[in-house]
């Protein structure tokens, strides 16, 4: 090889070298970016107590905030007062602070969004026959699970566990205790036959399980 076929050859190799860099750094720019951008809301998800959240009403500053829901649900809307908002999901807390603001004829076409900042935390209990006894924290994003998964990350039934008869206690929309008897037993067996499209019974934040003895 003479001296100028040599000298094309180390440019090719220089280029393609060259262009394999470029590629990889725009790769990980790409990824990085991606990577770095917010998780969106769940739209299905609802808002709950002690959920803090931005709300901001396009082109008025002044009434933008930040606040945390209360204990009956409820946060102080600039202007409006007291407002509850516990139990929607965010596209319906829009629909509905747009509304007062109309109403009100405090705005003639606001622009409202509502972005959670903050979950709240959402606690259960799981006492008796399972495997580890005690309190479970919920995903952040989530409102609602299964009864059956809930007992498996309790460390599932023990031995001397009566399936059947699943006590689960809860606070109805008046406070007062509430309870339901549940027979996981027949929820297991009805997926297996069924393959998983047998009735769930669902377990909320708050909600106490208590699965007993077949001895007591």
């Amino acid at each position: 090889m003479n001296i100028r076929s040599f000298s094309y050859f180390l440019k090719g190799i220089l280029s393609i070298a060259a262009i394999g860099s470029a590629v990889l750094s725009s790769s990980s720019l790409s990824a990085q970016t991606s990577s770095s951008k917010p998780e969106k809301d769940d739209v299905s998800y609802k808002l709950s107590i002690r959920d803090q959240i931005e709300i901001t009403l396009f082109d008025e500053a002044d009434l933008s905030d930040i606040q945390r829901i209360d204990g009956r649900g409820q946060i102080q809307l600039s202007l409006i007062g007291t407002t509850v908002l516990s139990g929607m999901t965010l596209r319906d807390a829009e629909d509905y602070i747009e509304s007062l603001y109309i109403k009100n004829r405090i705005l003639r076409n606001p622009k409202a969004t509502v972005r959670i900042l903050e979950y709240a935390p959402k606690e259960i209990s799981v006492l008796g026959a399972v495997g580890a006894p005690g309190r479970l924290q919920f995903p952040a994003e989530v409102t609602s699970m299964d009864i059956i998964e809930t007992i498996a990350q309790a460390g599932g039934f023990t031995e001397l566990a009566k399936r059947n008869a699943v006590r689960v206690t809860r606070n109805d929309e008046r406070g007062q205790p509430v309870s339901f008897t549940v027979k996981c037993d027949d929820i297991i067996r009805g997926r297996a036959t069924r393959k998983g499209k047998s009735a769930k019974f669902l377990i909320y934040p708050g909600d106490i399980i208590y699965v007993s003895d077949r001895f007591l």
